[in-house]
């Protein structure tokens, strides 16, 4: 029976809903066929898990001149399914001090839904939390573009293998296709350019410390569509002025209060100061100036 059915796959979706024509032929000649109650119920079994698929919403495989192949057709599905699953990584964000207003405050800079297309700066010292900072925007707006690539390492990734290794990744992530290969910078200058231009993308690049890391990645806004936004994390403030970026968000210390719920968060596992530790406690949370990482 599942081989019959198979072969009239194809047939219009009405048909299989509804299970009339061939397929409802199938059905009943089964049903005439089968002497015993136990295969009668298999064969209902059969109608209705039928006719819940028949009711996915999906892509029409007939329909050529808005797909042509079904190998591009399959294609675009794998993509659609990996945009959707795509990887986030959320383990450093179940709960973070005084994250949510920074967030805020970076998303507001960006102008998500605007048709223009920007660049937005986070700087900030060492351990201050930009990357912490950028993983939660990138996880709450990625899905809203067609395409994304967060790069992490900048800096150790360019030393290590090079900027055209970085072009690879970014494409990859750009495109969900982890075969391409880049040899040399002018050549990834160009994919990047010709590949993205009609893609509304974000871009994350954490850790960029040279002039020379952005201009390989990102070169100017119109290598990508209308809509885009890119995103750089860097301790040189100097960098972000002279690649002329939009706006950038200087990340700031966790004031006190901040600073000693994540200090008693990490310490004690609550969020409040321990009797008999307050004046331990204090004393840290002054060292530390409010850098979370110190913290």
């Amino acid at each position: 029976m599942a081989t019959d059915i198979a072969h009239h796959w194809q047939q219009d979706l009405l048909d299989l809903r509804k299970q009339r024509g061939s397929v409802g032929e199938v059905f009943a000649r089964h049903e005439r066929d089968s002497s015993e109650e136990k295969e009668k119920q298999k064969v209902q079994r059969r109608r209705i898990t039928l006719m819940e698929a028949a009711n996915i919403s999906g892509w029409d495989s007939e329909n050529g001149t808005t797909h042509g192949l079904e190998a591009k057709l399959a294609r675009e599905i794998i993509k659609d399914i990996l945009h959707k699953l795509r990887d986030k990584d959320s383990s450093i964000l179940d709960y973070v001090v005084g994250l949510d207003p920074r967030v805020a405050e970076v998303k507001s800079l960006l102008g998500i839904g605007l048709d223009d297309s920007r660049i937005v700066g986070i700087c900030g010292m060492g351990g201050i939390g930009k990357t912490t900072i950028a993983k939660a925007v990138y996880n709450q707006i990625c899905s809203q573009f067609d395409a994304s690539s967060y790069l992490a390492n900048v800096r150790e990734t360019s030393e290590k293998h090079g900027l055209e290794s970085l072009q690879e990744l970014l494409l990859s992530g750009i495109l969900l296709d982890s075969d391409i290969k880049i040899r040399n910078l002018d050549r990834g200058l160009s994919m990047i350019m010709n590949r993205a231009q009609c893609m509304r993308v974000l871009v994350v690049l954490d850790d960029v410390d040279r002039l020379n890391q952005l201009e390989a990645l990102v070169g100017k806004l119109d290598w990508f569509g209308l809509g885009s936004r890119i995103i750089i994390m860097t301790k040189d403030t100097h960098l972000l002025n002279n690649y002329e970026v939009d706006h950038v968000y200087v990340v700031k210390e966790l004031n006190n209060e901040e600073a000693v719920k994540l200090f008693c968060c990490k310490a004690f596992r609550k969020n409040q100061q321990t009797q008999g530790y307050e004046g331990l406690t204090n004393s840290a949370v002054s060292y530390a100036k409010g850098v979370p990482l110190a913290l």
